[in-house]
């Protein structure tokens, strides 16, 4: 309902996700990397919400409120914060500008 996604998205969470991936991204400077570690860190929390209640959530809320709201806003933001601050982008996965052979 639009009440419940309201209450998601002007939670404390939500806007610990935006600050933790604006560090991020302001951190690591690689859309790659940030993405891994936003996925990644989903997938842990499905793994250890039988541990932690803390992370039992919706589907809807893992994905399209966490990972497609939260961690995505928070990585735009940092994104603009690099740009205006004139910064080196880095690929810390080692593809940019290598040559593939496709067979």
């Amino acid at each position: 309902t639009p009440a419940a996604l309201w209450d998601q998205v002007t939670s404390l969470w939500f806007l610990a996700h935006v600050c933790g991936w604006w560090g991020k991204m302001v951190m690591y400077r690689d859309w790659r990397l940030c993405w891994v570690l936003a996925l990644a860190f989903e997938l842990l929390e499905l793994t250890l919400q039988f541990i932690i209640p803390d992370f039992q959530e919706c589907w809807w809320d893992s994905l399209l409120i966490d990972l497609a709201g939260a961690n995505l806003l928070g990585m735009i933001l940092g994104h603009w914060t690099l740009k205006y601050l004139e910064t080196k982008q880095y690929d810390w996965s080692g593809c940019r500008g290598v040559r593939r052979v496709i067979y």
